[in-house]
């Protein structure tokens, strides 16, 4: 041991070099024991602030995540208000269902061009033969005009040809 090259070669040991290497010894341990227990809390220490700036940076990003959960939840929200729900979709639906049905049966009374083009050709035959009898009547009604004025002419003539005759007879002729 150390303690024992400071003790003379002389001399054998008594209480009092024992208890002085004792104390020696002892107090050596301390320090020892100081030393390592002072590394020991420095170096927990250094852990502690380490596993504080840890736990600081795992919070801060913990905490951002969070911040975007909320934001993203909080845009889902808005897209679900502006979302139908199901009872209003099956409402709605329901309604163009029944239009869709109306405008399906109103189709069935449509005529198609075949039978619009066999109507309309009546309808243009029809329209002919009307226009012929009002020509044919405004015709003859224009021909007995002038047959009715012909017989006015005449009967006009008729008239001054008896009233010269008349007259003829009343001075003297007669």
């Amino acid at each position: 041991m150390e303690n024992e090259a400071e003790m003379p070669e002389n001399q054998g040991w008594t209480v009092e070099s024992l208890q002085v290497t004792m104390d020696q010894q002892i107090a050596g341990l301390e320090r020892e024991l100081d030393q390592r227990f002072t590394a020991l809390k420095t170096d927990l220490e250094h852990q502690f602030e380490a596993a504080q700036r840890a736990g600081s940076a795992a919070m801060a990003a913990t905490n951002e995540r969070l911040a975007g959960m909320n934001e993203f939840r909080d845009a889902l929200k808005d897209s679900q208000a502006n979302n139908v729900s199901r009872d209003e979709y099956i409402s709605g639906l329901s309604g163009l269902q029944a239009q869709i049905t109306t405008l399906g049966e109103q189709q069935r009374s449509f005529l198609t061009r075949g039978e619009y083009a066999a109507g309309h050709s009546s309808l243009d035959e029809k329209i002919t033969a009307l226009t012929d009898r009002m020509n044919k009547s405004e015709g003859l009604l224009a021909g007995g005009a002038m047959t009715r004025g012909n017989m006015f002419a005449a009967l006009a003539a008729l008239g001054v040809v008896i009233g010269i005759v008349v007259t003829l007879f009343k001075w003297g002729l007669g």
